[in-house]
């Protein structure tokens, strides 16, 4: 008996101070992990903000390949969220809703696992060699609970490799070679440039007529002014429909002149665009545009302009169609 009263009194010292311990542990959950990304920061941000992406990277939702999940709110930026479910019982079931974004720079979060608790969870972006460090953070206030900040203690083991994986994933994500119908997709910014014009409106049915009249117009008074382009010809897209076309031929050139006659000297800003090669006659481009405008709305990017087709083949060099190329740009916010 004395030794059973001696045992329960061991272990009744031994909860007390494990108890007396576990208030003088922090109150607070901090797990961090951080991840460079060879991609636009815009661009993995995007990603990040459209919550129906998530399933192709987050830790949690590809772990079971049968997770049930359910989207709420709009499709990304605050309010956007979803539920999940799964069949394992490590992973639960529990909800994700985004509270704050502040474009490109960083989210806000809230993941609410049931009775096991809510964790805030932040994302940072932060631009880096051309590229983007993304840095996942994960908090929770465990206040006055002993046993919760001994369960805390551990966090960092607990969910950091978590956070890793997920961080691991998006950037195998986001960095893979992208084909849309056949095309491959990039992103990247185009540097700020000088550009001499002309636009004007032109029918389905004149308008390569008044392209080229266009374009030999720019480069009649180019050549008169000893001047080289920097660049290949484009066109600029305003409007179009099945009745009339909205269009601006452009080259850029080496420094800024006076406006010439029925001409427009403009200096343009470095702009994000997405982008697909097209190869072959320019009316089969039709495709192209497909895949272009397929992968905006994957992505849920947002157009800032109207699009534009540039023509790095010269037909009278190179013959042969099949090696025409022609870029087809969208710029992005």
């Amino acid at each position: 008996m004395k030794t059973l009263r001696l045992v329960i009194l061991i272990l009744t010292c031994i909860a007390i101070v494990f108890l007396s311990l576990g208030f003088l542990l922090p109150e607070k959950i901090h797990v961090e992990r951080s991840i460079y990304i060879n991609v636009p920061q815009h661009f993995a941000y995007n990603q990040i903000n459209t919550v129906k992406n998530w399933k192709h990277w987050s830790s949690w939702l590809t772990a079971d390949t049968l997770t049930d999940i359910e989207y709420s709110g709009p499709e990304y930026g605050a309010g956007a969220g979803f539920t999940w479910k799964s069949r394992d019982k490590n992973l639960g079931k529990g909800s994700l809703t985004i509270l704050y974004t502040k474009p490109a720079d960083s989210l806000l979060f809230i993941s609410d696992y049931g009775e096991m608790g809510k964790l805030a969870g932040r994302i940072l972006l932060r631009e880096e060699n051309q590229g983007v460090i993304v840095t996942w953070i994960v908090e929770t206030d465990l206040r006055r609970n002993p046993l919760s900040r001994w369960v805390g203690l551990f966090s960092d083991n607990m969910v950091g490799p978590d956070l890793m994986k997920s961080l691991f994933n998006l950037k195998q994500d986001l960095e893979k070679p992208r084909l849309y119908s056949g095309f491959r997709v990039t992103e990247f910014e185009i540097p700020a440039r000088i550009i001499l014009s002309i636009r004007d409106t032109a029918s389905p049915t004149n308008v390569s007529l008044k392209l080229a009249a266009m374009g030999k117009k720019i480069s009649k008074y180019l050549k008169f002014r000893s001047l080289s382009p920097t660049g290949s010809p484009f066109t600029v897209y305003h409007f179009y429909s099945d009745s009339i076309f909205d269009i601006e031929s452009c080259i850029p050139i080496p420094i800024p002149v006076t406006n010439p006659k029925g001409m427009t000297c403009s200096e343009q800003n470095t702009k994000k665009i997405v982008m697909v090669r097209q190869f072959g006659y320019n009316k089969e481009a039709n495709a192209a545009y497909i895949a272009l405008n397929n992968y905006i709305t994957d992505r849920g990017l947002i157009v800032s302009g109207p699009p534009w087709e540039e023509y790095v083949t010269n037909p009278v060099q190179i013959g042969d169609t099949a090696k025409w190329q022609t870029n087809i740009y969208f710029p992005l916010k």
